[in-house]
């Protein structure tokens, strides 16, 4: 699915994106999905302590984006 997300990803209007986006969530197993939920909120509750964590949404998509979805083919010029 990783190329389904990264062209969701890519387009520029927002009700787009956000519909592609969804199609591409649905096509995950059931527990990943559940996992996922799981896991937004518990990402959302810790933005709200940002103040005090310094994890504001940006901190935390370079800790956590690497973790969740990755190229299937490694590349040394673009791991970063």
């Amino acid at each position: 699915l990783y190329h389904e997300w990264m062209a969701a990803a890519k387009i520029s209007q927002s009700d787009a994106r956000l519909r592609a986006l969804w199609e591409v969530l649905h096509k995950l197993p059931p527990a990943n999905l559940e996992n996922l939920r799981f896991l937004i909120k518990f990402l959302a509750i810790l933005t709200k302590n940002s103040n005090v964590n310094k994890m504001s949404p940006q901190n935390i998509a370079i800790v956590i984006a690497p973790n969740l979805i990755w190229s299937p083919q490694e590349d040394v010029n673009t791991m970063v």
